[in-house]
């Protein structure tokens, strides 16, 4: 029991020392063999995975899916399960085929199928909306920077950013759209980012920071003052 114990508490231990950190210098500083749940002073959950990258708990959690006594180590601000950590997947909506994008915007329209119901954002979410608005995946990092209304359509912009080493010539994102209670609105797959083999101008190359093509998305039906949008980065595609 004793050996079981210490690479726990080693490992609470550095969670309490790093718990102030950025979730980028914490899923890069901790040595982990399994997904871990980080919650930092701000109450803000962060997923810490292997493979160094991380992923903020933005989904409300149904009291019944958690076991009912599952012990853990508690370090300061940073609770360590220890048991493996299930990532969150959220809940899409079914979505009909996007409309084929243009050379300078994508456009897409909402789902008229009713979302999960199931699905909506926890309080940490609602009372941090920038939580939502930035993706990564593989050293890409998508941020919404402006949300417009035009008619019947959402206009969204984003901002690119290539930490990666190899030039970008293709960004997938899921759009998650949700309204002002935190229900889920819609989900939308759309591109952010197109280039072509060849074509050195229209990469996305390493260390640069670009606007992507702007986005179109029919309105939801439901309060959407608040202009909830979640990005997710689903693909990244490399020269």
């Amino acid at each position: 029991m004793t050996m079981n114990l210490r690479p726990r508490l080693r490992l609470a231990t550095a969670l309490l020392l790093a718990a102030s950190a950025s979730p980028l210098a914490l899923a890069d500083s901790l040595p982990i063999s399994q997904p871990v749940t980080v919650t930092l002073d701000s109450g803000v959950k962060i997923l810490l995975k292997p493979d160094h990258s991380w992923e903020y708990q933005l989904d409300e959690v149904q009291a019944a899916s958690a076991p009912a006594t599952q012990p853990s180590v508690k370090a300061g601000s940073a609770l360590v399960p220890t048991s493996t950590a299930v990532p969150v997947t959220a809940a899409v909506a079914p979505a009909g085929d996007s409309a084929s994008p243009s050379a300078s915007a994508a456009s897409a329209s909402a789902s008229n199928a009713a979302p999960d119901s199931a699905s909506r954002l926890n309080s940490s979410a609602l009372a941090n909306p920038r939580l939502l608005s930035e993706g990564h995946r593989d050293g890409l990092v998508a941020r919404l920077s402006s949300v417009s209304e035009e008619d019947d359509e959402a206009l969204l912009q984003f901002s690119l950013d290539n930490t990666a080493g190899q030039s970008v010539i293709g960004v997938q994102a899921r759009l998650r759209l949700y309204a002002d209670d935190g229900h889920l609105l819609a989900t939308r797959e759309v591109p952010l980012w197109v280039g072509e083999y060849r074509l050195p101008q229209t990469y996305l190359r390493p260390g640069q920071t670009r606007d992507s093509r702007e986005v179109r998305i029919s309105l939801p039906e439901g309060e959407w003052s608040r202009q909830l949008v979640r990005v997710e980065v689903t693909e990244v595609e490399f020269r």
